[in-house]
């Protein structure tokens, strides 16, 4: 999908109709979008500021200006050395004080832009409320008062899926922190440069395109423009990121793209021409394996490895545990050792848990997340273009939609809307079995999610009772 196609029908959507809007409605739009764009803009511009000077103060040409400036201010006799001083200071100040505030604000800004995005789409419970299907499971992230590295799987309905998913995870991450305030994180940015208890809710990152990336990251639409909807991560890419800032939680939707009506008979069309084997998904899309199968690899690195069972008829590696083994009790005879520090075929335990020994916590749940969104209408009859009727209760349609950014916005701010539904189902699934599942099967296990997802929705619209 091309960018302008991409902002036309997920950004503004088809639905919107300025026009009949109240001038108040437009006034309240207005001042939202741009809180919006204003943090975008600081977030960038701080960011570009950072990078600026931390590569300027290391540079060869600022280098050489220092060599010069000095050498010139040594023929001064007396003011020459201040001169000299003033601007060591400077640049002691600049490493000191300014590029580590900087670094933080960056932070900030991403912090309040994704704050204030969750008001300005899910605030309104009244116009946009979100419910939880009755079989949906507990979704924990927290363990021992720690963030431990989670992953989710999910759906795609709409853009808002990322807001939504964020909202979510902030809900559960907030409850544990003081109460939000704008005001007293500057003060703390400032006066102390510290805002690592708000670190947790910088720590939630999105899988797909070929990248890995933040909401406030819209380099990723470029990516959406050139990339094709196949570019996977590698394992590697993952492994690295957790090495260097520890846990994360990682959302991936396997579908990537967003299912329209359009894009669905489309897919079906081909998967009927090509591949007449392959399920038919009407309420979701068929999912990408590349990305997903690489995450599980890469998990699998901070879990301790299962090993491998000796064979007794591979004499000369029977020989060499043995000795091993061997050696291992004389020397705890010998030295009277009793702690409890045996060995496991031929392995000592510390090297068993060598693998857990690191900064990266893993859940033991992976969770599998499936969103719809219905906008309630007041109707006689309605029309599926897939299957024919919909379900009307009692003159109260439900309408399964894909609300734009846009859209959603308008929703929140208006009282006078149709509101829009978002139905939720979390289930969660043991890491450690799926970390043990080869390449092959867990695409196969993927789907398998995915057709339970089918029937889920078809089963969880045939169940809603509207009052």
């Amino acid at each position: 999908m091309g960018i302008l196609s991409f902002f036309k029908t997920h950004i503004i959507g088809h639905n919107v109709q300025v026009t009949k809007l109240s001038p108040n409605i437009l006034f309240f739009f207005t001042v939202s979008l741009c809180k919006i764009i204003i943090f975008i803009f600081l977030y960038y511009l701080t960011y570009f500021i950072h990078m600026f000077l931390a590569s300027k103060i290391n540079s060869k040409i600022f280098l050489s200006f220092r060599r010069i400036y000095i050498n010139f201010w040594k023929t001064i006799p007396i003011c020459g050395i201040y001169k000299i001083k003033l601007l060591d200071d400077s640049v002691q100040f600049l490493l000191d004080f300014v590029l580590p505030r900087l670094q933080n604000l960056i932070s900030v800004w991403e912090l309040f832009f994704n704050v204030t995005l969750i008001d300005q789409l899910f605030g309104n419970k009244e116009t946009v409320p979100i419910l939880f299907t009755e079989k949906s499971e507990e979704f924990k992230i927290i363990e021992n008062n720690i963030l431990v590295t989670t992953l989710i799987i999910s759906n795609h309905r709409s853009i808002n899926d990322y807001i939504l998913i964020y909202h979510l995870i902030y809900e559960q991450l907030n409850s544990t922190e003081d109460k939000f305030s704008k005001a007293t994180i500057l003060k703390q940015l400032w006066f102390e440069n510290d805002i690592s208890k708000y670190n947790n809710l910088l720590r939630i990152r999105f899988i797909g395109w070929g990248n890995i990336f933040k909401l406030i990251q819209v380099e990723i639409l470029k990516d959406i423009a050139i990339k094709d909807e196949n570019s996977k991560i590698t394992s590697k890419s993952v492994l690295n990121l957790l090495k260097k800032n520890g846990n994360e939680i990682m959302i991936v939707f396997p579908e990537v793209n967003i299912l329209t009506t359009e894009l669905g008979m489309m897919q079906r069309k081909i998967n009927e021409n090509y591949s007449p084997f392959v399920s038919k998904f009407y309420n979701v899309l068929y999912p990408r394996f590349n990305t997903f199968v690489n995450i599980i690899v890469a998990f699998q690195e901070f879990f301790p490895k299962k090993h491998a069972k000796r064979s007794i008829f591979h004499r000369d590696k029977l020989i060499k545990v043995t000795d091993s083994l061997n050696k291992k009790v004389a020397t705890r005879l010998n030295t009277d050792d009793k702690t409890d520090n045996w060995v496991v075929n031929g392995h000592d335990k510390t090297e068993l848990i060598k693998l857990s020994d690191t900064d990266v916590q893993m859940n033991q749940f992976m969770y599998d997340f499936t969103i719809i969104y219905y906008r309630v209408k007041y109707t006689n009859d309605g029309h599926d273009h897939d299957k024919g009727n919909l379900k009307v209760h009692r003159g109260i349609q439900l309408e399964q939609i894909a609300p734009s950014l846009i859209e959603l916005m308008f929703n929140n701010i208006s009282t006078v809307v149709d509101p829009i539904i978002v139905m939720i189902d979390i289930r969660k699934h043991e890491l450690p079995y799926i970390l043990n599942l080869k390449p092959k099967k867990l695409e196969r296990w993927l789907e398998l999610q995915w057709l339970n997802k089918e029937q889920l929705i078809k089963t969880n619209e045939c169940n809603v009772v509207l009052k």
